[in-house]
């Protein structure tokens, strides 16, 4: 996450999306551990979100949404398979963009 600069994570097993693991939800999962020096040896599948929320390709997306569900990225998935991921900061960039 450091070395990309991202905040938010698809977790992809067999080929299929199964869950999101966000900074909030390391630190989350970082608290719950009473803060161990080990913590981080811990499975993805511990801290991760799930059940995953996604949209497709073509669905209409609203920086709303996002923040009805609490969620600072959406998986976008085509025919079962995580073809990318969009974040609130690309909604909100694009919904600026469609005002100007």
């Amino acid at each position: 996450m450091l070395a990309y600069k991202t905040r938010h994570l698809p977790v992809v097993h067999g080929g299929k999306l199964v869950g999101v693991l966000s900074e909030r939800d390391i630190l989350e999962y970082r608290a719950k551990r009473d803060f161990d020096e080990d913590w981080w040896r811990g499975n993805t599948a511990d801290a991760m979100r799930v059940p995953v929320q996604t949209a497709g390709p073509e669905d209409s997306l609203t920086a709303g949404r996002m923040a009805t569900s609490k969620i600072g990225a959406l998986p976008i998935v085509e025919l079962g398979k995580l073809v990318g991921l969009v974040t609130v900061t690309d909604v909100l960039a694009a919904e600026v963009e469609a005002m100007r």
